[in-house]
């Protein structure tokens, strides 16, 4: 594995780990609150993205949009859930 690879899985790992402590930290709070207006804009240019990285063949950048998608996802799903309490 080469050293470009190697530093784009890391940074890769760390966003994720990044998302998923702040997520954890307001689900925990019950105040995860996602505006639709941004899930939807996010959604979109991440998909365009994600799109991206596929064409030009950057497995790191493609797999980090499919699992940053899938948290916003998830993200928006309980923000709806808490919304209708």
């Amino acid at each position: 594995m080469d050293l470009t690879l190697t530093v784009g899985i890391a940074g890769s790992i760390v966003l994720i780990i990044a998302w998923l402590i702040e997520t954890a930290e307001n689900i925990k709070k019950h105040k995860l609150i996602i505006h639709p207006h941004f899930a939807v804009l996010y959604l979109l240019g991440n998909g365009l993205l994600t799109y991206y990285s596929y064409v030009i063949g950057s497995q790191v950048f493609f797999w980090l949009s499919i699992v940053l998608m899938l948290a916003i996802v998830g993200e928006l799903c309980y923000s709806i859930r808490l919304k209708r309490r």
